[in-house]
Formats: C-alpha cells, sequence, structure tokens
C-alpha cells in the first residue's frame, strides 16, 4: 500500500561580492541537501518550509514572491519494521538572506556556501540540478527588479510638476513569466493595496486567465504607468513618457513570448498613436507576440465587450496551447507552473538515507 507524505523546504541564497552564492546542508555521508522537511498536520507548505529552515538552519526567512517549483517521486523506506512504498511531493521555494547567523541542526554536520558552477558540479540529481538552474537564473532577474522598483519609486521626487499618486504599485507574478500583460495605470484599490489588478476589474481579468486555462501566479501583470491617476483620469503624454522606458526595461528582464495588451492605451504607448488597436489583433515584435485585447473596465460596462474579451482570451489560450506542443515546451512547463518527473533512484536513495542518518 503506497504511503502519501508532502515536503517543504527552500533554496536560500545570499549575495557576495556581486555573486549569488546558494547555502546547502551537509549530511554526514558528505552529500548536500537543502533545508526542507515534512508538512506537519495543520501547516500549510510555506509554514512548513519556514519552520524546517528555522529548524535545520536557525534562519527566519522570506521567500522571493512568484518563485516556487514541486516534485513528486516515490521511494521504499525501510526501518526495522516492515518496508513501505512512499509517494511524496516536494514543494521548494526561494529565500534571501544576509548569511548571518546561519547554524546547521543536528541532523547534519555542517553547511558550505556554492556559487552556481560548484553547485551544479557536486549536486548529481537532475530534478534538483534542474530546479538549481531556474533559480540562479531568475535571481538576476529579481535583483534587478527590485532596483528597477526602487529607481521607478522615486520619480515623483524628481519630477517638480508630478501629478499622479506618489506610491509606486509595482507589477506582480513571475519574473520568468511566458505571458506578461500590460494595463493603463492603477485604480484606487491598487493605489490602496498596492499590487496590479486587484479591484472589480481584476475578478475580470482572472475569470480570462482561467478560460485560457493560465494561472495567475505564473505571469507577469503590470501597467503603462504605474502611478494612481487622480480620479481615474488618462495618464498624461509626459507621464507616459517618464514611464515607458522603465516599462520597456520591465519587458526586457522577464523576457515573456507573449504580451496582452490590455486596452488601447497600452497598445498605443507601445506601437504608437493611431496604431491599429482592434481585439484579437497579433503583431510580432522583435521575437515577442502581443495580443491587443478589451481592457477588464470596459469589459465591466459592457456586456458585449465582456463576452467578446471571454473569446479573445480562449483563442489566446489554444494558440499558446498549441505552440508550446509543437515546440516540445510542455513536457517540463505545462501551463506555465515548473512541474519536474520523478527523482532519480540517486535521489531517492539520498532521501532514505537522510531518515536514518544520526549525528
Amino acid at each position: 500500500m503506497m504511503q502519501f507524505e508532502n515536503s517543504a523546504g527552500a533554496l536560500i541564497y545570499k549575495m557576495e561580492n556581486n555573486t549569488i552564492k546558494m547555502l546547502f546542508l551537509i549530511r554526514f555521508n558528505d552529500k548536500l541537501d537543502i533545508a526542507k522537511g515534512h508538512i506537519e498536520q495543520g501547516e500549510n507548505s510555506v509554514i512548513a518550509a519556514k519552520r524546517e529552515i528555522k529548524e535545520e538552519t536557525n534562519l527566519d526567512v522570506e521567500f522571493v514572491p512568484s518563485f516556487s517549483a514541486s516534485t513528486r517521486y516515490r521511494f521504499i523506506e525501510r526501518y526495522d519494521g516492515p518496508s513501505k512504498k512512499v509517494s511524496k511531493q516536494v514543494n521548494i521555494y526561494l529565500a534571501k538572506t544576509d548569511g548571518k547567523d546561519v547554524k546547521a541542526s543536528e541532523e547534519h554536520k555542517g553547511f558550505c556556501w556554492l556559487n552556481e558552477k560548484d553547485a551544479l558540479a557536486r549536486i548529481k540529481y537532475r530534478e534538483l540540478s534542474s530546479i538549481l538552474k531556474r533559480a540562479f537564473a531568475y535571481i538576476p532577474r529579481y535583483e534587478a527588479m527590485l532596483a528597477l522598483n526602487k529607481e521607478y519609486a522615486e520619480l515623483p521626487s524628481k519630477n517638480a510638476q508630478w501629478q499622479l499618486s506618489s506610491r509606486l504599485v509595482p507589477g506582480a507574478g513571475a519574473l520568468d513569466a511566458k505571458v506578461m500583460l500590460i494595463g493603463q495605470a492603477p485604480g484606487r484599490n491598487e493605489d490602496k493595496l498596492l499590487a496590479p489588478f486587484v479591484g472589480r476589474s481584476g475578478v475580470i481579468l482572472n475569470k480570462m486567465l482561467a478560460a485560457a486555462h493560465l494561472d495567475r501566479r505564473n505571469t507577469y501583470i503590470t501597467s503603462v504607468v504605474q502611478f494612481f491617476p487622480p480620479e481615474n483620469r488618462l495618464p498624461t503624454d509626459e507621464e507616459q513618457a517618464l514611464c515607458l522606458p522603465l516599462l520597456e526595461r520591465q519587458i526586457a528582464l522577464v523576457k515573456p513570448k507573449y504580451i496582452i495588451l490590455l486596452g488601447k492605451f497600452a497598445t498605443e504607448s507601445l506601437f504608437g498613436k493611431g496604431s491599429d488597436t482592434t481585439p484579437g489583433r497579433m503583431i510580432e515584435k522583435n521575437g515577442i507576440r502581443y495580443y491587443v485585447a478589451v481592457h477588464p473596465a470596459r469589459a465591466l460596462r459592457l456586456k458585449a465587450a465582456y463576452n467578446g474579451m471571454m473569446s479573445q482570451f480562449k483563442r489566446f489560450g489554444k494558440e499558446v496551447s498549441t505552440r508550446a506542443k509543437s515546440q516540445g515546451a510542455n513536457s517540463q512547463r505545462q501551463n506555465f507552473s515548473p512541474r519536474h518527473r520523478p527523482l532519480s533512484s540517486a535521489y531517492q536513495r539520498q532521501e532514505k538515507q537522510v531518515h536514518s542518518a544520526q549525528p
């Protein structure tokens, strides 16, 4: 009979002289591991991962937004009694620390910090190597986006005639997303919660993404102008000009394959005034496929616009799925969610050892 278990943990990194160093725990057999462990009754994955990290490394961490990976594998667990078959799912997050106060638990002989080259050389298990490669590629984007948002947030203090809100509403979502969505500007709810599309328009957008079989968490959502315009007015040409270069840098960081332009303002901002803003239109530029769509706010007001937007997103979802299958991309990142194949037998043996390893 199969026993099902769930575990959670994280890859933990620090920046050292502009180099990414990843934390690994050293087992008593000298093999490397990451901080992870069982999800206890009453815990969710995030709470369990933070508890395990505290117990195994002495660190209190916050996770990098929108990065997660998961895998399921099977192994045979042998103790003094009868052996049992176990199917385990492991959820892995990403966290940053300053590198201080690390203390390995008694279940490990110590810890080490490794750069990407050394980490991949010492980790031989393809599934963990795959997650590590993604993390090492994700971290520079995350660090760069933090710096970009800091620069963006300083715009109000550097422009004497500033008339927008002084609160930046940063983009949200996965920084390695295949799909990016760009709106006009934050509304009142977005300005209050400092997150894009969280009001009534956000409810509509979530329905559209579901119709396209897209998980919002695995997209990246932002706006041309990321400050709330008073009375929800249209941003001026000058405001658009100030913000557009920062949007273009966000696109360069995320590197999406598809961009959905939500409404006329977003479309004309990127392709010029007078551009064809017909919903459903596709434009290919610099290796990115842009899709013009109805803005969710318009879909709120008009049933015809809502139905049209729903049809557009369904077509978009089918096209993305078809292109992904033709390119073989769906085998590893179906629906743009990082999933991994069953772990290798070598990693399964390592998992068995962790249950029986003693100081």
